[in-house]
């Protein structure tokens, strides 16, 4: 038993080797410009005098966007015009009309080619275009005589011509297509992180911006290297309880870990299901880039009507939200913790899990296993800047994902205590026994997300102060 335990230790390890391996080449192989976290504020119409002195001003040309960004756009019911914009416009290629292109980029700054000259059609395009030849705008054609290095993330689907002039028709400003924007450098977006939105009002200016996606190999290298940590992670909590249920004799504790030392194997199906559907997400995902842009999209346009509100929440402490802000900027640890833990012990196990299952016997299993789906698709780090903060992140999706498959696991055994009984007991009676078992089950659950609590408050705090 023993040595068993030892082994899937060191394959924890190794699973998270691997991911610090995938994080490190990943880096290493990638040199980030003062482009990789720049922004482009779009303007609604006239640009600002002073918004255009805080970085450089452009002209930009939308190119038609793909048929799977409207769709997606439709699928998920975007109907506000500002909103579809925002989805729409981060997702379309550009054309970018930068006059001092020559002093902005130099050939050093290029993966392949060389920079376009003003008196040609010629484009430099972003990394995300390399292998394309040339690129049609309206009913002139462009040459491609140059790309990007893919540090350059802000440029990953634009298309650079040194002259905004040169070609009267590419940017038209009768055209809708055509807009005026302020390009930032990651630098100046650092400067005055604080202030833009105040800058840069969303209702005078749509933020486009783009990141540096891992390679293939980095990134199924990286999430292979979760999987196992997790499968590693998992048989050790298991292993854990079983040996737990030996000793425990409380009315409480005794009943849940005896059910799990006697369902071995459905606990270890139900983490099978609930980490096997976060790393399916996570491998989906990765191969459709635009259904994590517009999902995390949607879900940060519909947060940021609530900033404003937030902020000021967290400022006076009012609302769960707030009280959970007010306690993490303290920086600390305990009271951060015990805030992480209300929020995924009250909303995240009892309303989300367990009170469902109740009502509808063993439903709260599904809603279990679709929060995990939901991580593979939105936690994952498709992008580089998310590879080193889930190095850490890793353990409370471990440990937090622990205290929901418990919850899943005691609400699964409710239809099972219906369904494939041990005894010959009323119907009534054995869905009050596992009423009772799911009510004492919540200590348990409750001990789980609290030191999974602890681990994230220590992590993000921490995090937080680098």
């Amino acid at each position: 038993m023993r040595k068993t335990s030892i082994v899937w230790m060191v394959a924890a390890v190794l699973g998270l080797g691997l991911m610090f391996a995938s994080h490190r080449e990943s880096m290493r192989c990638t040199e980030l410009t003062q482009w990789a976290n720049g922004i482009m504020f779009v303007a609604h119409g006239d640009l600002p005098r002073e918004a255009s002195e805080r970085g450089l001003t452009a002209m930009v040309r939308f190119l038609p966007p793909g048929r799977e960004a409207k769709d997606l756009a439709e699928i998920l019911g975007v109907s506000q015009p500002h909103l579809r914009d925002t989805l729409l416009w981060n997702l379309q290629e550009t054309v970018i009309g930068l006059p001092d292109l020559g002093k902005i980029f130099t050939e050093e700054d290029l993966e392949s080619g060389r920079l376009p000259k003003n008196d040609r059609k010629e484009v430099l395009a972003g990394y995300g275009a390399r292998g394309k030849k040339e690129v049609k705008v309206g009913d002139d054609t462009f040459q491609i005589v140059g790309v990007l290095r893919r540090g350059e993330s802000l440029f990953n689907r634009a298309y650079l011509v040194p002259d905004d002039k040169a070609w009267p028709g590419l940017f038209n400003p009768q055209d809708p297509a055509v807009k005026r924007a302020v390009v930032l450098t990651s630098k100046q977006v650092r400067e005055i992180q604080e202030q833009l939105e105040e800058e840069f009002p969303r209702q005078d200016f749509t933020p486009v911006a783009h990141s540096v996606r891992l390679e293939p190999a980095w990134y199924y290298l990286y999430i292979l290297g979760m999987a196992v940590f997790l499968a590693g992670g998992s048989v050790l909590m298991i292993r854990g309880y079983c040996r737990w249920a030996d000793r425990a004799t409380g009315k409480w504790l005794g009943l849940p870990l005896a059910a799990i030392r006697d369902r071995q194997r459905l606990l270890g199906a139900v983490h099978v299901a609930y980490f096997g559907l976060t790393i399916v997400g996570a491998l989906l995902v990765y191969s459709m880039p635009n259904v994590q842009r517009i999902l995390l999209l949607v879900i940060s346009e519909q947060m940021r009507a609530q900033i404003a509100g937030l902020n000021q929440a967290i400022q006076t402490g009012q609302g769960l939200l707030g009280w959970v802000g007010q306690l993490y900027q303290s920086g600390n640890i305990p009271l951060a913790a015990a805030g992480t833990l209300a929020v995924n012990f009250l909303l995240g196990s009892l309303l989300w899990i367990t009170v469902p299952s109740l009502v509808v016997p063993g439903i709260g299993f599904l809603t279990a296993l679709f929060r995990a789906i939901l991580w593979g698709f939105l936690l994952m780090p498709t992008y580089l800047a998310l590879s080193g903060p889930m190095l850490l992140h890793s353990g409370t999706l471990l440990l937090e994902g622990e205290g929901y498959i418990l919850a899943a696991f005691f609400a699964l055994l409710i239809p099972v205590e219906l369904l494939f009984p041990k005894d010959k007991s009323p119907a009534a009676l054995r869905f009050g026994r596992a009423i009772v078992l799911n009510l004492k089950a919540c200590l348990l659950v409750f001990a789980v997300l609290a030191i999974a609590a602890i681990y994230e408050a220590i992590e993000v705090i921490g995090q937080a102060s680098l």
